[in-house]
């Protein structure tokens, strides 16, 4: 889901406003407006199926059970199970070491952590199929499976995992590949999307502080990629799509932030659930805590002067969840309880009420054209809104001349507000 923010552009000479429209997308993405109206597809759940019926003639007997040969590859580096820095509560899930079991009649029962490094290695060793000398509770076979798309945000090419039980005791999973994927190639690409996300790695890591180098992330993403609503049923909505094509959706945004602050160390996930409808955004543990992230909501709109926003970097449950819920389904969900690295708490954005003194000082303080404001409550937020936009306060500031252009942008939900401006 993308937030579409409303937009004005003010000039000396001229005032345009502009609503912006709705997007039609499925389960993990819509565009929004100031007063939206939400647009659902007809799609089920993206990752969510899970089904023992197949083709009737494979049910009366089990298959051969044959692997592919497969080249010998080297392998490809592999995210910690547990990042530097993560809580040491055990909270954060980990694929662990617990077993199955043999009941009395000797037939085997794969326990969720199995099945989730069945899954995995089947996902680094590229096959479509895998065979299993055992069965498996349903449950567990859920837990398997989100946590092989919680903890690899670098596999891209897995659209499903579906499987079938045999009268003999053993099972078969499907490895669904998504259009467009041909998979002796994606060995090839899944090197390049890991060395591109090392590369903006190294480039974070330059930044002196924790806190710079998680918002050099957040911005290089948005910066190199265009929001684009057309990829939301492939492979592109994923880390690829957003770090090699530089066009996805919000769960390629969400997916590509995972995996650049993984490989840096970081503990960080993605969400899955719903703002006016189905929508992924992040979560990372820095600090004592977790905060959220949203770098789709953050992505400004299209324009040559539209600059990256802040509003949902990271944020507390009280700021994110006002207008979003989050799935059951999630294999982690996290308490965000503080708000101590906000990013406008953080750069004196935050405002109990409206002070047009303090406003000016602020956007004359910021030299780069573009300012975020948080609101403490809806009466200081209504009232910046009133004075800033519908009674004219904007062309007050002393950055606004008569050869300025502004973009005023305003989130009700949130009480926020943000300001863009250039000189022609």
């Amino acid at each position: 889901m993308k937030l579409k923010r409303s937009l004005l552009v003010i000039t000396t000479f001229a005032l345009m406003l502009t609503s912006c429209g709705i997007f039609a997308e499925n389960d993990e993405d819509i565009k929004t407006t100031r007063k939206a109206t939400s647009v659902t597809s007809n799609r089920d759940g993206r990752l969510f199926k899970i089904s023992d019926d197949d083709d009737p003639a494979e049910e009366d007997a089990s298959p051969q059970k044959k692997m592919p040969a497969y080249p010998d590859l080297a392998p490809i580096p592999s995210i910690p199970d547990i990042a530097a820095g993560s809580p040491d509560d055990g909270s954060y899930p980990v694929a662990g070491g617990e077993s199955g079991y043999y009941d009395e009649y000797g037939h085997y029962h794969y326990s969720a952590d199995e099945l989730y490094n069945e899954m995995y290695n089947a996902c680094m060793e590229y096959r479509d199929v895998i065979y299993l000398d055992g069965v498996f509770e349903d449950a567990d076979f859920q837990n398997a499976f989100n946590k092989v798309f919680l903890m690899n945000p670098d596999v891209f090419w897995v659209n499903n995992i579906r499987y079938q039980t045999f009268e003999d005791w053993t099972a078969k999973l499907d490895f669904d590949i998504y259009d467009g994927i041909d998979l002796s190639k994606v060995y090839a690409m899944h090197e390049e999307v890991i060395n591109k996300a090392d590369e903006i790695a190294a480039m974070a890591k330059k930044m002196p502080t924790d806190y710079e180098r998680i918002k050099f992330v957040h911005d290089y993403i948005i910066e190199h990629t265009e929001y684009d609503e057309k990829v939301i049923d492939t492979y592109k909505n994923y880390a690829y799509g957003c770090l090699i094509n530089g066009k996805t959706a919000c769960h390629g945004y969400s997916k590509a932030f995972q995996l650049v602050t993984n490989r840096m160390g970081y503990t960080s996930g993605l969400i899955r659930g719903f703002a006016d409808s189905k929508h992924s955004w992040n979560y990372i543990w820095f600090g004592d805590d977790y905060y959220w992230l949203d770098l789709t909501w953050d992505d400004p709109i299209e324009g040559e002067y539209a600059m990256v926003n802040h509003n949902y970097f990271m944020c507390s449950d009280d700021t994110m969840l006002k207008n979003r819920t989050i799935n059951d389904y999630n294999a982690f969900i996290p308490v965000c309880d503080h708000d101590t690295y906000e990013y406008e708490k953080m750069n004196g954005l935050y405002l109990d009420s409206y002070d047009f003194d303090m406003i000016d000082s602020l956007m004359y303080a910021c030299k780069d054209g573009h300012i975020d404001l948080r609101f403490a409550n809806k009466e200081a937020y209504e009232d910046a809104y009133t004075a800033l936009y519908k009674n004219g306060d904007i062309y007050k500031t002393s950055v606004f001349s008569r050869r300025t252009n502004t973009y005023f942008s305003w989130f009700d939900d949130d009480w926020c507000i943000s300001i863009d401006w250039w000189e022609e």
